[in-house]
C-alpha cells in the first residue's frame, strides 16, 4: 500500500467514514471525564463516602471499626498499598483505592488523616 493510498484512507475516516464511531468515542470520553471528576473520598461529622466509578458507598462513623493500610495489589514489581477499613457489619473489609499509592508512607498517612478526621468536615484529596 503506497503512502498516499493510506494518507487516502485515514482521510476518509476522518472525514465521515466512520461518523458514528468517533461520536461514540467522543461520548465515552466525556463520561469518563465527568465520572472522574466526582471520585474521591469525603469526610464529615456523618462518616466517609467512597466514590469511585462504582455507585458511592456511604459508612457511617459508628459502623467503621478500624482503619489500616495494607498492600492491597501487586502491579508487576510494584505493590499498591491503600487504607483499607474495617467495618462491624462486614467481615471482608473495604478498600479505600482512590487514596492508594505505591509509596506504602503516603497509604499510610491518608490513613492517619481518615482516622483522624472523624469530626472533621473536609475532603482528603487522593
Amino acid at each position: 500500500m503506497s503512502a498516499a493510498a493510506a494518507a487516502a484512507g485515514v482521510w476518509g475516516l476522518a472525514t465521515g467514514g466512520n461518523v458514528a464511531g468517533y461520536a461514540l468515542l467522543t461520548a465515552a470520553g466525556v463520561a469518563g471525564l465527568l465520572l472522574s471528576a466526582r471520585v474521591g473520598v469525603v469526610v464529615d461529622a456523618s462518616g466517609l463516602q467512597l466514590r469511585g466509578v462504582a455507585p458511592t458507598r456511604v459508612l457511617p462513623w459508628d459502623a467503621v471499626e478500624d482503619i489500616d493500610c495494607d498492600l492491597v495489589a501487586m502491579h508487576g514489581l510494584f505493590g499498591r498499598y491503600a487504607p483499607v477499613i474495617t467495618t462491624r457489619d462486614s467481615d471482608e473489609p473495604l478498600v479505600a483505592g482512590v487514596l492508594g499509592s505505591y509509596r506504602r508512607e503516603i497509604a499510610e498517612q491518608r490513613g492517619r488523616d481518615l482516622r483522624g478526621a472523624a469530626g472533621v468536615r473536609s475532603r482528603v484529596s487522593a
